[in-house]
């Protein structure tokens, strides 16, 4: 703060992407305290680190509640993709079984305007893949983040097609209640 006080312009600086690891560490570790500190020395909360990953990208799989309020409440870059073109949204689906507030996370990054359909997956295909297979815990979390059940793959198979060849019978119940379900979709 004295050094900031006498020399504004000056920042918080390492070489390569070893500011970026920083906030990443600190963000899964859930470290609110460092995050902040190195805001305050001049870093962008939007700093990436080598797989241009950034401090929410890591919260976010991590379940760091309160480090990605914070990033929210200072308006990072929410649709941000990492080198492999993923978005902390699809951190936090993919990681969402193993978060015991994935749902929380998930519906603040929505609430902020993140959205599946800003990453470079097919997620119809993977709500497809998910109703042949009769995983309807994954159906679920993919409809709460707006995949929409009445969109098909490739051959134009909805996922009530495919629920339906394969006799997964609670998944066909849970597609039928969604509004955007398609029950004559040919």
């Amino acid at each position: 703060a004295l050094i900031r006080e006498h020399s504004p312009s000056q920042k918080y600086k390492l070489q390569g992407a070893a500011v970026g690891v920083e906030m990443c560490c600190a963000a899964a570790a859930g470290d609110i305290e460092q995050i902040t500190r190195l805001i305050s020395n001049g870093v962008d909360p939007d700093t990436a680190d080598y797989d241009g990953r950034t401090a929410l990208h890591l919260a976010t799989c991590q379940g760091q509640i309160e480090v990605v309020n914070y990033l929210m409440s200072i308006d990072c870059n929410i649709t941000c993709k990492d080198r492999f073109g993923g978005t902390p949204l699809e951190d936090a689906v993919r990681h969402h079984f193993e978060l015991t507030n994935a749902t929380q996370v998930q519906t603040l990054l929505r609430n902020h305007g993140a959205s599946l359909t800003q990453s470079n997956t097919n997620y119809t295909i993977r709500m497809c893949a998910a109703a042949w297979d009769g995983n309807l815990d994954l159906i679920r979390v993919l409809a709460e983040n707006k995949v929409d059940v009445g969109v098909g793959d490739y051959d134009g198979r909805t996922p009530l097609h495919l629920a339906a060849c394969a006799g997964h019978t609670s998944v066909i119940e849970f597609l039928l209640r969604q509004p955007s379900v398609v029950v004559n979709s040919v």
